[in-house]
């Protein structure tokens, strides 16, 4: 690839990363377990869920969750290691929309609070970066002037 394609991505991302709050999306996900189990649900998975519903059907409760991708594999494991063997079936991978399933507001895009000042602190590091450069020029001109 070209370098400078790449810095320009690279210069891009920084600019995007310092004015909004970046985080990896969550995940949508959908797990069934006997209802036996509903109150050992409770304590050891609902800590780990960003927003839930759930359903009970034929003794069993299917719950469709939000996670964050961190906790992906403590809940499967938890799942798999106290809940008779049942597991976590990914329906998304990356939620980008507001609001899914009802569950409720899931992604939103904010922007930092102290961007400006951040920006302002960017846009002078960069003057005296140029100042630098340009008296580095004008004290080598001046040098080459002297030979």
């Amino acid at each position: 690839m070209d370098e400078d394609s790449k810095k320009q991505a690279s210069g891009a991302i920084k600019l995007i990363i310092a004015r909004f709050q970046v985080k990896r999306a969550d995940m949508l996900v959908r797990y069934k377990i006997k209802e036996k189990y509903r109150q050992l649900m409770t304590q050891k998975l609902v800590s780990l869920l960003t927003s839930f519903e759930e359903s009970i059907s034929d003794g069993s409760i299917s719950v469709t969750a939000v996670i964050t991708p961190s906790v992906f594999r403590e809940l499967d494991s938890t799942l798999t290691n106290h809940f008779g063997g049942s597991s976590v079936q990914i329906i998304d991978p990356a939620i980008i929309n507001d609001e899914v399933a009802g569950i409720g507001i899931v992604n939103t895009l904010e922007e930092r609070e102290n961007y400006a000042e951040i920006l302002a602190l960017e846009n002078r590091k960069h003057a005296a970066v140029r100042e630098i450069e340009e008296l580095e020029i004008e004290k080598n001109l001046a040098n080459q002037d002297a030979i």
